[in-house]
C-alpha cells in the first residue's frame, strides 16, 4: 500500500489517532515526550485505503519525539513489514518495476540524535536509554565532524537514522567493532526519505536493485546464513523486510532462553 506519508508538525496531529488505543503510549521524559507503540494488536497498523489518515499516523508512532511545546523534533522509520506478512506485502502485490534499492538489514538498535535542553543526545525508539548512552560514549570519542554533520542535518529539518552495532549490544550477530551505521535521513514534517552519500559515518551496505522474480529472490535470501536479512527501499520511501530463516530461528532460541531465566 503506497500511501502518502502524513504531515506531522505537532503532537496534536497524532494524539486523536491513538486515543483509546492502549497499545500506544505517550512517555514523558525530561525535556521531551515520546509516542511509541508497545505491542502490535491484530488491527494496530491496519489501513482501510491509501487515504486512511489515522492508519498512516499510527504507522508513524515508532518513537516520534516532541519538545515541551509539542513540536515534532524527531521522526525515525515508519512501521513497515516483512514480505508476505500482510495482505499488502504479498509477493503478488509488490511492484518491483518501481525504482528501489536493496540494503542490508543491520542487527542492532535504531539510534537517532535529538536536542535536549540545547544538548545533542542520542536516543532509541524510547529516547535516551542505556543503549543510546552506549552510542553516545562511542560518539564522544570520534572525530567532532560526526556530531557537526548530525547537527547540520537536524538544523535542515531532517532526522538522521542509524543502527548501533556493538559487541556489547549483541542481538544475534556478533559485530567485532562498535559503530553507528547510517541508514538514511527523514524529513520531520513530510516523512520523505533521503540518503546522504556524503555522510562521514559508515553507510549501510546497499546492493543496487533486484532483477528477476521477487519470489525467487526472497526464497534465495531467506536461505542465507550469517546475516539478518535485507530491506527493499523504494524511491517513494516505502520499504519491505526480508529476514533470513537462519536469523529468525536463532532469535527465537535466544528469546526463549531469556524468558526461561
Amino acid at each position: 500500500m503506497n500511501y502518502a506519508f502524513p504531515i506531522i508538525r505537532h503532537i496534536d496531529d497524532v494524539l486523536p489517532h491513538i486515543e483509546g488505543r492502549d497499545e500506544f503510549i505517550v512517555a514523558e521524559r525530561e525535556g521531551y515526550s515520546v509516542v511509541n507503540y508497545v505491542v502490535a494488536m491484530s488491527d494496530t497498523f491496519d489501513m482501510t485505503d491509501n487515504d486512511d489518515l489515522g492508519g498512516a499516523i499510527r504507522r508513524e508512532c515508532r518513537g516520534l519525539i516532541f519538545d515541551l511545546d509539542g513540536n515534532l523534533m524527531s521522526r525515525p522509520f515508519h512501521k513497515f513489514f516483512n514480505v508476505n506478512e500482510r495482505e499488502e506485502t504479498q509477493t503478488h502485490e509488490i511492484d518491483m518495476s518501481q525504482p528501489h534499492v536493496i540494503m542490508e538489514k543491520m542487527d542492532g538498535s535504531m539510534i537517532r540524535p535529538i536536542l535536549v535542553d540545547g544538548y545533542l543526545r542520542l536516543g532509541t525508539k524510547m529516547g535516551v536509554t542505556e543503549v543510546a548512552m552506549q552510542a553516545e560514549e562511542w560518539l564522544a570519542a570520534q572525530d567532532p565532524s560526526l556530531k557537526a554533520w548530525m547537527l547540520l542535518t537536524m538544523q535542515a529539518g531532517f532526522t538522521p537514522i542509524f543502527e548501533w552495532v556493538s559487541p556489547f549490544n549483541q542481538i544475534v550477530l556478533a559485530y567485532k567493532e562498535a559503530d553507528l551505521v547510517y541508514l538514511g535521513s527523514r524529513d520531520n514534517v513530510t516523512g520523505v526519505y533521503l540518503f546522504d552519500e556524503h555522510t562521514p559515518f559508515t553507510k549501510v551496505p546497499r546492493y543496487g536493485s533486484m532483477e528477476g522474480n521477487i519470489l525467487e529472490y526472497v526464497n534465495h535470501q531467506r536461505g542465507k546464513e550469517g546475516r539478518e536479512g535485507d530491506i527493499i527501499a523504494f524511491a517513494d520511501g516505502h520499504m519491505l523486510k526480508i529476514k533470513n530463516d537462519w536469523y529468525v530461528r536463532i532469535h527465537k532460541v535466544i528469546d526463549r532462553v531469556k524468558f526461561d531465566r
